[in-house]
């Protein structure tokens, strides 16, 4: 209960987002609401105002409800730590998210925004490693944001289960999307800090989120997508320890006839 009550009270000191923070977020929102609203800007190729401008009001509150929830989750576990969690957004990524729907009419989403940067909290750090941030604590942190995603998209889908929404539709879609492109191996997103965390937990989350993404975007019943993305997460982890964590933990063979093995 103490611990709980410590994390509420960092929440409410730290938790909120500093102005710089607050104009990259404005700035990552509207772009990634441009993006999934590019072809609903009118009727085939023409352009009209008003039901674009309404299209992508719908689409300014999914992505900052979306983007919202992935950045307070890392601040949150952050700060559970003795961490501050700064976003910064990743400007070339935004940019190539804008090209890109130029060029592909809106069919393809390019969600890279930006990713965090921890710093410390050197009076709530008892209890913890005190001597620089672990990557552990970098990794568990990202890994926050793609999780909150995935979470939110599954509340969403239950929801539309009961009252069938193209809006809800399209949150869904955006939010299992973004948790797949946070995860990629491309600095500054999450999925880098993570890898280099721990590779096999790389693994089994990234292809955990990757086979919820696909069975929630295709409608499969919740609870088989859930289990069946974590069979998948753990099929992932353990090829790629076989294949790889094992022989790299063990290294070459000694030359030295004195350890040569029998």
């Amino acid at each position: 209960m103490g611990e709980l009550i410590d994390l509420v009270d960092k929440v409410k000191k730290y938790g909120m987002f500093n102005p710089t923070e607050l104009v990259n977020v404005l700035v990552t929102v509207i772009v990634l609401a441009f993006v999934i609203s590019f072809r609903d800007w009118g009727p085939g190729a023409a352009v009209d105002l008003k039901i674009g401008s309404i299209n992508f009001l719908g689409a300014f509150f999914i992505v900052a409800l979306s983007v919202l929830a992935h950045l307070s989750s890392q601040k949150i576990t952050a700060l559970r730590s003795g961490h501050i969690a700064e976003y910064r957004m990743w400007t070339f990524g935004l940019v190539f998210a804008l090209v890109f729907a130029f060029l592909s009419r809106g069919y393809i989403w390019i969600l890279v925004s930006g990713g965090i940067m921890l710093h410390h909290l050197a009076g709530h750090r008892i209890g913890f490693w005190r001597y620089g941030i672990s990557d552990l604590v970098i990794g568990l942190s990202a890994l926050a944001g793609p999780s909150a995603n995935i979470l939110l998209a599954i509340i969403l889908r239950i929801i539309e289960n009961y009252w069938p929404s193209a809006l809800l539709a399209k949150a869904i879609g955006f939010n299992v999307w973004y948790a797949v492109w946070s995860m990629l191996l491309i600095p500054p997103l999450d999925g880098n800090r993570v890898l280099f965390s721990s590779r096999l937990n790389y693994f089994f989350t990234f292809f955990f989120i990757l086979g919820a993404a696909i069975f929630l975007y295709l409608k499969i019943n919740i609870w088989i997508s859930v289990l069946a993305s974590l069979i998948i997460g753990a099929l992932a982890w353990f090829v790629y320890y076989i294949f790889y964590e094992h022989g790299a933990w063990q290294g070459p063979a000694p030359k030295n006839k004195w350890y040569t093995r029998n």
